[in-house]
């Protein structure tokens, strides 16, 4: 008769993998390899298998189902940038020439150009003045990235540049600040510096006020002074008709 099936021991071939010996559906218990499966391979019930991949291949790899998350990319010198800018905005980082030189110094060490520098303060400004933000005190921002306008317009190259491309990007909004009544006197040196604000007219009239009254008065005093000097002269006149009419 037909004798049942005897599993044999492993088999492997000259140069070759280990094959396990055949066992029936039966004998196999959940999470064993396959039959003529390689040793050491799991099943596809284990927590490594992948679906398209060689069975135990993604075994140590780590991660749900056999992947690993990517590590996040670097912040890059931008995105730096943005970090220090959104800091003054807010208030947690005060606008100032040592900011302001540790701006520049960032920007340098990452290869941060003037343009980019620029467009990330214009960026924030722009938000601030059309309330996308949504911070109480949008004319407090302003007046902060105004202040590190200013501070970078005293550094020289890549500040400098920079506050230049800044007054003609966005010059209505920082000239906003004129109609602030907290901010308008701090604010008035800062635009004028960068060029936004001419000096103010009264300068002007105060000085041609000045010299018109001078001249008006030295006018006036000397045609009082010649009036007078024609009374004294009258006098001797009252007084030879006096001697005549004695």
């Amino acid at each position: 008769g037909i004798q049942p099936y005897q599993p044999q021991g492993s088999r492997q071939m000259p140069g070759g993998p280990v094959i396990a010996p055949y066992q029936p559906a039966g004998a196999r218990g959940r999470g064993a390899p396959p039959p003529f499966g390689f040793a050491g391979a799991s099943s596809p019930s284990s927590s490594s298998f992948v679906p398209g991949a060689m069975p135990g291949a993604m075994a140590g790899y780590g991660g749900a189902g056999g992947f690993q998350q990517a590590p996040s990319a670097p912040v890059g010198g931008v995105g730096l940038v943005k970090s220090l800018v959104e800091k003054v905005a807010s208030g947690e980082s005060i606008p100032g020439p040592e900011l302001a030189r540790r701006l520049v110094s960032t920007c340098s060490g990452t290869q941060v150009s003037a343009a980019q520098l620029s467009e990330s303060i214009a960026e924030r400004v722009r938000r601030t003045y059309l309330g996308l933000d949504g911070g109480a005190d949008a004319d407090g921002a302003l007046a902060r990235l105004l202040a590190l306008a200013d501070a970078l317009a005293q550094q020289d190259g890549l500040g400098q540049s920079t506050a230049k491309l800044l007054a003609d990007s966005v010059p209505e909004e920082l000239m906003s600040l004129q109609s602030s009544a907290k901010h308008r006197a701090v604010a008035g040196p800062m635009l004028r510096r960068l060029g936004l604000l001419k000096a103010p007219a009264a300068e002007t009239v105060d000085l041609l006020g000045g010299g018109g009254g001078a001249a008006a008065s030295a006018t006036a005093g000397g045609q009082a002074d010649l009036l007078d000097m024609g009374g004294p002269s009258a006098g001797p006149a009252s007084t030879s008709n006096d001697l005549l009419a004695f």
